[in-house]
């Protein structure tokens, strides 16, 4: 089963200094090639929310209540 995160469930346990030290650390790590990266992952399902012309009805990911 996946859980979904909101943001509120990560600011309970994330606080913005240690991610922009992680960060920092990360994007070094990526410039010296030590780190790799795999690249965005869209997700979509079936939908009837009409976002625009550039992307079918059908096929978005949408918001979580």
């Amino acid at each position: 089963m996946t859980l979904v995160l909101s943001t509120d469930d990560a600011q309970k346990v994330l606080d913005l200094t240690s991610v922009i030290e992680r960060l920092e650390q990360t994007y070094a790590e990526l410039g010296s090639g030590s780190a790799v990266y795999r690249g965005r992952t869209d997700l979509f399902h079936p939908t009837q929310a009409a976002i625009g012309a550039d992307m079918p009805t059908d096929l978005q990911f949408d918001k979580i209540s």
